[in-house]
């Protein structure tokens, strides 16, 4: 994904492979996008996306999940203030949720 991101022309792009790593590096640097893989982990990337937007109210969110797990996501959707996509996805809808 990070590769995929560079040739599409995002430049300043940083990954973790944690919440709370990226947490911190949210505290300490500005960011205007958030792309999460969410997993099978609901409670917890609903804190941290709790977190995020509590540091930056402005910032866009965007989380990958697994199908199974729609339901459950589309009702924090409206309330939180993000955008989801279902895994496995065309890069391309990546790309138009950036934009």
């Amino acid at each position: 994904l990070h590769n995929f991101l560079l040739s599409a022309g995002y430049c300043d792009i940083d990954a973790t492979n944690s919440f709370d790593l990226a947490l911190e590096k949210t505290k300490k640097s500005a960011y205007d996008i958030v792309l999460l893989d969410a997993g099978s982990r609901f409670t917890d990337a609903l804190r941290f996306m709790e977190d995020i937007k509590n540091l930056n109210p402005k910032i866009k969110l965007i989380l990958m999940i697994r199908g199974e797990d729609q339901l459950e996501w589309e009702e924090k959707a409206s309330a939180m203030e993000f955008q989801f996509l279902i895994k496995p996805t065309f890069p391309r809808n990546l790309l138009y949720l950036l934009q």
